[in-house]
């Protein structure tokens, strides 16, 4: 028989596969089952802790980017209309494109 995967979900019942042999009789085969499944649940919540962490310091990390690009995209911004302030200081061109705003 195979070693289960500790993300297999159906290890504790595989485990009670192994413990059926276990003196004590049947109680004692599901007090190991119901043991092997606790620690499965133990371990599977133990997962998602490191995971919930993991995530939280991610969403750290885009915090921190998205607040850095903010202002050189407000940058840029400033520096395309004065780009277009230069081009034509007196808006005698302009694009056609939207008739509300003259741009694209």
């Amino acid at each position: 028989m195979s070693t289960p995967s500790p993300l297999d979900p159906f290890a504790a019942w595989k485990k009670l596969a192994v413990s059926a042999s276990v003196p004590g009789g049947p109680g004692a085969a599901f007090v190991s089952q119901l043991e092997a499944t606790l620690s499965a649940i133990h371990e599977r919540r133990a997962q998602v802790q490191a995971l919930t962490a993991q995530l939280a310091l991610f969403d750290d990390q885009l915090a921190v980017f998205e607040a850095t690009v903010q202002p050189v995209l407000e940058w840029s911004r400033a520096w395309v209309r004065l780009q277009e302030t230069a081009m034509d200081p007196f808006g005698l061109t302009k694009r056609r494109d939207d008739p509300k705003t003259g741009r694209p």
